[in-house]
């Protein structure tokens, strides 16, 4: 029922997705936020971890944290990482071309 009501209010709000296509993207999200990885050890995450989330345009600020990280994109050392994609990435140029659907 919760589902139904999202879907009803994502439409008075304007949006474009018919109801399958609506429980599709909220599986999806489900699915991404909670994977588990079943390597063991350090490894490089997989390039279509967050590919659904990363292009919705919604939640992704860029914020500051003390440890260093390897940038997402470029594979440079960096400060930054998007809050919701919890990927380093730096401010400038990586950020907006990590989160710009390529066609």
């Amino acid at each position: 029922m919760a589902e139904q009501n999202t879907w009803e209010l994502h439409r008075c709000n304007g949006g474009k997705l018919n109801h399958l296509l609506f429980r599709r993207a909220v599986a999806v999200s489900i699915l991404e936020f909670f994977k588990k990885t079943t390597k063991r050890g350090p490894s490089r995450s997989s390039a279509n971890l967050h590919d659904y989330s990363r292009f919705d345009g919604t939640g992704h600020l860029i914020i500051y944290q003390d440890k260093q990280t390897r940038c997402g994109l470029c594979h440079k050392k960096c400060n930054f990482i998007c809050k919701k994609c919890c990927i380093a990435l730096h401010p400038k140029d990586c950020f907006a071309t990590y989160h710009i659907r390529q066609n």
